[in-house]
């Protein structure tokens, strides 16, 4: 097994041993991938055990309604995880998907353009990910950001999306969980292909897919 093959499976058990961490109320930093692979890569991931994410990780306490730090106190680990579980269970609250920026309407897929649509329907599909395939909480999040590109935007813009996320899926937030940090630089990333969509021969084939596709109120 090569360096690179053994570094995939020790991040497949870390990204595994950080999801069962998040699933009990923890918010660990995740591990970027390094530039170069090395023996010092596979062992930091190794070192991220369950107890070690669970004792270096701020949690959110749903008692006070906010993350707190770290504890090594494992009674009062305990009784956080057990009183988060409880709460994930109560159905979840309406998410707002209030942009502000100029707009005080929640996003609704189907008032914005007719189904047929199709660089529509590749939007919505994103949409559809991040509700089914994120953490609550973290979809709220990567709701917000995709709404600051798109939301209320011309068409030509919603089509770059698009086109991006079509082309460039690997460029997204990855489900399940993910942080702040990355997210935000994720969009940036988007944000810069939607600008170089234009000067690509690939987006001109792209947008001739619905140059025959009429749209109520255009």
């Amino acid at each position: 097994m090569t360096i690179k093959e053994r570094y995939k499976k020790a991040r497949r058990n870390y990204l595994r041993r950080i999801n069962t961490a998040v699933r009990s109320g923890y918010r660990p930093e995740v591990i970027p991938i390094p530039k170069k692979i090395t023996e010092a890569s596979i062992r930091r991931l190794e070192k991220w055990r369950g107890e070690y994410i669970r004792t270096h990780s701020v949690m959110y306490d749903v008692q006070k309604g906010k993350e707190v730090k770290p504890s090594k106190n494992k009674k009062t680990r305990r009784q956080r995880e057990r009183a988060y579980r409880e709460y994930m269970k109560k159905p979840l609250p309406d998410i707002d998907n209030t942009v502000n920026h100029g707009s005080d309407q929640a996003y609704e897929p189907d008032a914005i353009l007719p189904p047929q649509a199709s660089y529509e329907q590749i939007i919505e599909n994103w949409y559809e990910n991040i509700h089914e395939n994120f953490y609550w909480y973290i979809a709220q999040f990567i709701e917000s950001q995709t709404n600051m590109l798109i939301y209320g935007k011309d068409a030509e813009t919603r089509k770059r999306f698009a086109y991006v996320y079509a082309q460039n899926p690997d460029i997204f937030p990855e489900p399940p969980y993910d942080t702040r940090e990355n997210i935000v630089k994720s969009f940036n990333e988007v944000a810069r292909f939607m600008e170089l969509a234009p000067d690509s021969e690939a987006y001109y084939d792209f947008l001739s897919l619905y140059d025959n596709v009429e749209f109520e109120g255009e």
